[in-house]
């Protein structure tokens, strides 16, 4: 996963010349997806950190309230995106923002999924500001089909369980500075 992450996303921030030279986008959306618990999110702001960008979280509590706060709410997110030169948006628990629209009974959902569709392509457009979008679900069959074509998050990594030797480095470092 590391490696994946940082030869698709990382390094073509470090070597943008290179990176448009081979016509690489910079940027762009990734999906992480698999089990709860896994490190989705550790990862999104792992690549924040990585490449120096803004950190900005969206959750699904950003769609509940009343018809056109949503929209109001995502708007204001993607302005305040607009003016930053680098940023990893990420959209936590993503099945609920980037729902399938046949499976919508909300009417303030078939909105909003237009509307984030629009607001994500005018993101991955950009070529001035590198902007990284990472999704993260433990259910990427119910993401809709708009969202994972080509431009958009067309990045899949799947993010399984850690192995033996990997829970035993993380148990390390959980017990490092503990007595036990």
């Amino acid at each position: 996963v590391k490696q994946f992450i940082y030869q698709r996303i990382i390094a073509p921030f470090e070597d943008e010349e290179t990176a448009y030279s081979l016509r690489l986008r910079v940027g762009g959306g990734i999906l992480l997806f698999g089990p709860p618990g896994t490190g989705k999110t550790l990862i999104a702001r792992a690549i924040s950190r990585e490449i120096h960008a803004n950190f900005v979280e969206v959750s699904p509590l950003v769609i509940a309230g009343y018809p056109g706060e949503a929209e109001k709410r995502l708007e204001k997110i993607f302005a305040s995106l607009r003016k930053e030169p680098r940023a990893v948006l990420f959209l936590d628990e993503a099945e609920w923002i980037l729902g399938r629209r046949e499976e919508q009974t909300s009417s303030i959902m078939q909105r909003v999924v237009p509307f984030l569709l629009d607001q994500l392509n005018r993101v991955f457009r950009e070529r001035k500001r590198q902007i990284i979008v990472v999704a993260a679900t433990n259910r990427p069959d119910a993401i809709d089909s708009a969202f994972l074509r080509p431009g958009r998050f067309d990045k899949l990594c799947y993010i399984g369980l850690p192995d033996m030797e990997a829970r035993r480095k993380l148990i390390e470092l959980q017990l490092r500075e503990r007595a036990h």
